[in-house]
């Protein structure tokens, strides 16, 4: 348990004994609404959310779209509101913001960003031949909450892209005759670890989901607690499964940890890029359009905080 939860139980048993010492009791019992506080924190401390998990999604909700541009044009309409004089830029400011969310919502905008993410090019399975050692390593990709048609399960679920994911897995792992390893843990606190939810689905597909790891929170947290589970089985070389503009950054910490990497990049394609109207849909906003701008702008950031978290190194 960590020393901090250590310090808070020392404590919990430190206000105990004060209800016992005269003079000590009226103060000891003022705090007993914290204490049973405190106690609930230490109670919950397997299932507690994961900071870096927290602080990441605050920080993309706030700055990508379409987050970005409301913020923008909730400030922007403000300062019309409430300062006359600033009334013109802050119009200005408020138009920006409008075309900056139809723009970043188009799925030609997505497709753009996302191309700029360095994807590798997709594998062709049905050329793929049987591999002899090795992985496929399955990276999850969120997971959903409040699914209540499988509250008998958990009332969790895989979101779409971790189903993409998972599904792709299985095929290349019957493709390649190899086992999968599934990394994804529930860093929101609560519910079926990620990586449990897909070693299911890997195996209702018909195929070896040997390790499962659930500890993780981050895509650097996948490659460090994945690796002493293939090392302990001698794997050195791993197919690695993950959406194409997410792949640059994930095989950058997997082969950091010592790995020959393949990448196996999915989640190509749209709803309406080959559809005989494609090119004027594509300029339109649409929901699919603006959850490919977000991923793309999100993957943008990862790799400039890891490389610069590797220049200071």
């Amino acid at each position: 348990m960590p020393h901090g939860f250590q310090r808070l139980r020392a404590a919990i048993a430190l206000h105990d004994q004060a209800r016992h010492i005269p003079g000590l009791s009226i103060w000891a019992s003022g705090h007993a609404r914290a204490r049973a506080k405190v106690r609930a924190i230490v109670a919950t401390d397997r299932n507690r959310m994961h900071p870096h998990w927290l602080l990441s999604t605050l920080v993309v909700t706030l700055l990508l779209p379409p987050g970005g541009p409301l913020v923008l044009a909730l400030l922007a309409g403000t300062v019309a509101w409430r300062v006359p004089r600033w009334r013109c830029p802050a119009c200005r400011g408020l138009g920006i913001a409008l075309i900056a969310a139809w723009v970043a919502a188009t799925p030609w905008c997505g497709r753009l960003l996302a191309s700029w993410t360095h994807p590798a090019p997709p594998l062709r399975l049905d050329a793929l031949q049987p591999q002899g050692e090795g992985a496929v390593v399955l990276l999850g990709g969120s997971r959903k909450l409040a699914a209540r048609e499988y509250a008998g399960q958990g009332a969790t679920a895989l979101s779409g892209p971790s189903l993409e994911r998972t599904v792709y897995a299985a095929r290349l792992a019957r493709a390649a005759h190899l086992p999968v390893l599934a990394t994804g843990g529930a860093p929101e606190g609560n519910g079926v670890p990620e990586a449990e939810l897909m070693r299911r689905l890997v195996a209702d597909m018909g195929q070896d989901a040997r390790w499962i790891e659930t500890r993780s929170a981050t895509t650097e947290e996948n490659a460090a607690f994945s690796a002493p589970m293939l090392r302990a089985a001698g794997i050195r070389r791993i197919y690695l499964v993950t959406h194409y503009w997410h792949m640059a950054r994930a095989r950058r910490y997997f082969e950091g940890q010592g790995f020959t990497v393949t990448p196996a990049p999915c989640g190509w394609g749209g709803e309406v890029e080959e559809s005989p109207a494609g090119g004027i849909l594509s300029l339109l906003p649409r929901t699919d359009g603006l959850m490919l701008t977000r991923f793309a702008l999100r993957e943008a950031l990862g790799q400039l905080w890891l490389s610069i978290r590797q220049g200071i190194r």
